[in-house]
């Protein structure tokens, strides 16, 4: 035997070691949203010194609060600002608003089929290897496609029936599905069933409205870089916070939240930058038909 694959061994059977006494025998966590790792380092560039980063602090509560409203690819979450599709949310909550969460987790999660023929993780089966499990267009064939594939995050996209600046409509994003988009990666798919569709159509929604309220917060970090987003007490540690009881304080730093408005009164030189950045961040809260 070699003394390089000795050596190799030896490395492999110590890093092993390590993960084991690192995690212990705790089942390994299923996948996480990634980072928008472009809009950190556009922020970053704007307004710190050369080589400076954000604070690992601030960015562990960037992933808290999105963790707490959307959960993660495995186990879905819901802002409450986004009401399920029920009899009190076709009377009182705008269309753009709704969500169903029970369509979301149909998408969700790792490809599986049960007994009585349904199919999960459709997400994950037909759109991941392009779009990523985050939505952000890198995908393990993204890197040879051309056109790349959509980047959800940024909630634009560009066949639709709606003008310039708006969220395409629920039907807009059916047709994409069903025909493709010819001389590009997007193929059709027809073959699945209509509500197999729908699940598909909410999950891309909610993966947009994730990528836009990160780009948010990441916008807010930009503005007062020392400033926690959260109260102290609510990161009870840095890998484990408590999600269920930030929920509450995170529904309040969505766009439409006080702590926005706040800004906007004490910030008058920021005013036009903060509506700015509101218009952005929330084109799928925008007042239109959409999704109906």
């Amino acid at each position: 035997m070699s003394i390089r694959l000795i050596c190799s061994r030896v490395s492999q059977a110590t890093l092993a070691c390590g993960i084991f006494l690192l995690t212990g025998c705790q089942k390994p966590q299923g996948p996480e949203f990634r980072p928008n790792e472009v809009s950190y380092l556009k922020q970053e560039r704007m307004i710190l010194e050369p080589g400076q980063r954000f604070d690992l602090e601030r960015r562990l509560e960037v992933r808290a609060i999105l963790g707490s409203l959307f959960g993660t690819p495995d186990l879905p979450r819901l802002p409450k600002l986004f009401v399920a599709h029920n009899e009190k949310a076709e009377t009182e909550a705008p269309a753009r608003l709704r969500f169903d969460l029970e369509k979301i987790q149909v998408s969700a999660g790792a490809v599986k089929n049960v007994r009585d023929g349904r199919s999960f993780g459709l997400y994950r089966e037909h759109c991941a290897h392009c779009h990523g499990v985050t939505g952000d267009g890198a995908g393990s064939t993204a890197a040879v496609l051309n056109p790349y594939p959509r980047d959800f995050r940024f909630g634009k996209f560009k066949f639709k029936s709606t003008p310039l600046g708006s969220a395409p409509t629920h039907d807009d994003l059916i047709a994409i599905l069903e025909n493709g988009i010819p001389g590009t990666g997007m193929p059709s798919f027809r073959r699945l069933q209509r509500d197999e569709l729908e699940s598909l159509v909410d999950y891309v929604r909610y993966l947009s409205a994730l990528g836009q309220l990160e780009r948010f917060l990441i916008d807010e970090l930009s503005r007062s870089p020392d400033e926690a987003l959260l109260p102290p007490e609510k990161m009870k540690t840095a890998d484990k916070p408590d999600l269920d009881s930030i929920q509450s304080v995170s529904e309040e730093l969505l766009p439409h939240g006080r702590r926005l408005k706040r800004r906007l009164r004490q910030s008058p030189n920021h005013r036009q930058a903060s509506i700015e950045t509101m218009k952005v961040s929330t084109l799928w809260f925008q007042k239109d038909a959409s999704f109906s």
